[in-house]
């Protein structure tokens, strides 16, 4: 019989575990914040072994309790779950983001065309060597 609370080191740990399942970036979000297996074992009130067997997608599945003890430690659970990162906007690009939004159909049009312009123009830029334009 397996001692689920049994220390078991981490080099024994699957490593094979591709980085597009939930398992694999679950351990890259606790490595990530210095869990160790124990760790996540107490937190998530479960086994050490369960926890690698949630890592290593091997039967073990968390369910929405325990993905919500994960995001108290900090951990991105959208990333666990999709394997997206959240697009964080700098202020300036969010306050654009916000004008687009508010203005109306044709002057939502207006600034795609004018944002169009603006790329093209730096992108010739880049291409001649100049970097300001100006």
């Amino acid at each position: 019989m397996d001692d689920w609370n049994a220390p078991v080191p981490d080099e024994e740990i699957d490593l094979d575990c591709h980085e597009s399942e939930p398992g694999a970036r679950l351990r890259q979000e606790r490595i990530k914040r210095g869990y160790t297996e124990m760790d996540l074992a107490r937190l998530l009130s479960v086994g050490r072994l369960r926890v690698r067997a949630m890592e290593t997608g091997k039967g073990a599945q968390l369910n929405a309790k325990q993905l919500w003890k994960i995001a108290s430690i900090g951990a991105d659970v959208t990333y666990i779950l999709t394997g997206q990162r959240p697009v964080l906007l700098a202020p300036d690009e969010s306050a654009l983001l916000d004008n687009y939004r508010h203005a109306t159909p044709s002057g939502q049009t207006s600034l795609r065309e004018v944002g169009t312009a603006f790329a093209q123009q730096a992108e010739a830029l880049k291409k001649t060597g100049s970097e300001t334009g100006e």
